[in-house]
């Protein structure tokens, strides 16, 4: 078997239907331009396992005459026994995974109501196990709180962490969305979620009391309003990043004072320096 490019690589599941498959759509698009005859694979499941990825690769193969080798056996897709053979191959495989997913989501479910921790990244101010405070970040935890009740934006607390050297748990910088993320977190008052919904106190020990989480989120809901408000008065202008000024070419904006309907950028330059000029004392 001879490639006329680099063979493709499936570094992604087979079987979740939702989700995009580079490799799996770069060798379809090899066999339509006739790259190649024959495809390895250690077993057709492990390929594809969902019906509908074996029916695209059934009408490429009708015009190209494709044969697909596995480690125990050998089909021909052109032939109509291989290709009964693989469907009844791919819809079981289809089948054992959706048994496979449903097994996972009642062991999440059931996880979930014995008030323990989810799997998975470690959270800022625990250790990986989720039900251990790590008392240094504990603090951190309890000063961004704080900090926030006392008015500061999590633009200002973010600054303040980062002149610090203080990281998140990835060991990058602290930003407006990160910090946002933490007063989000209801891990750090002890409320178990389940698929975006609270479902009861978890078995681990909280670092900010319930009373301290629902006053920041009711001062963040209410920050929420005042911005969405701000955002439904603005003015919107129709031809913004359409119209240029004629004199200089630069792209016209409309002021927020209303008095003149548009400037260029270097009009509010020049007016502004002449402010000054004016201003200043002979």
């Amino acid at each position: 078997m001879a490639w006329s490019s680099t063979p493709p690589t499936f570094s992604r599941s087979a079987w979740r239907r939702n989700r995009k498959r580079p490799g799996w759509d770069q060798l379809l698009e090899c066999a339509r331009r006739r790259e190649f005859r024959h495809i390895i694979a250690y077993h057709p499941d492990r390929l594809m396992r969902q019906p509908r990825d074996l029916e695209e690769l059934l009408q490429v193969s009708d015009e190209q005459e494709i044969v697909l080798h596995g480690e125990a056996n050998r089909r021909n897709l052109s032939d109509p026994n291989d290709r009964f053979i693989l469907r009844i191959e791919v819809a079981h495989t289809c089948r054992s995974s959706d048994d496979t997913s449903r097994r996972l989501k009642s062991a999440l479910a059931e996880r979930a109501e014995t008030g323990m921790p989810l799997s998975g990244k470690r959270r800022f101010g625990y250790e990986p196990d989720g039900m251990t405070i790590r008392e240094d970040e504990a603090e951190i935890v309890r000063e961004v709180f704080d900090r926030y009740l006392k008015g500061q934006s999590p633009v200002a607390i973010a600054l303040v962490l980062h002149k610090r050297g203080i990281r998140t748990v990835y060991g990058k910088e602290w930003t407006q969305g990160t910090v946002r993320a933490l007063l989000d977190s209801r891990h750090v008052a002890d409320i178990r979620m389940h698929q975006g919904e609270e479902v009861g106190a978890g078995k681990w020990p909280a670092i900010i009391d319930a009373g301290t989480w629902a006053e920041v989120r009711a001062r963040r809901e209410y920050r929420s309003a005042i911005h969405q408000t701000n955002l439904e008065l603005r003015r919107f202008y129709l031809l913004r990043g359409l119209v240029m000024c004629k004199r200089c070419g630069t792209l016209m904006s409309g002021p927020r004072s209303g008095r003149c309907p548009r400037t260029c950028a270097r009009a509010r330059a020049v007016t502004t320096r002449r402010s000054a000029s004016a201003a200043s004392p002979p």
